[in-house]
């Protein structure tokens, strides 16, 4: 779940409730436990945290507050 702009980020409540429609739209659609899906998802933006901080970027806060915002979604 990269391509977040730290604007985008501003509206936490907002991005919740699009990343919880896009946990459960993926979930519904592949047929996986929504957990997991959420799961995968904070797994990938540390992930890709991890790359940036590897490639001598300060651009990874981005990355971690998008799994910060995929965290805030109840696990169902």
């Amino acid at each position: 779940m990269s391509g977040f702009r730290s604007a985008d980020l501003r509206d936490a409540p907002q991005t919740v409730r699009v990343l919880t429609r896009r946990v459960d739209l993926l979930a519904e659609v592949l047929d996986l436990d929504r957990a997991r899906v959420r799961d995968w998802g904070m797994a990938q933006a540390v992930l890709s945290a991890w790359w940036i901080i590897e490639d001598g970027s300060d651009k990874w806060e981005e990355q971690i507050a998008c799994a910060e915002l995929l965290a805030a979604i109840e696990r169902s």
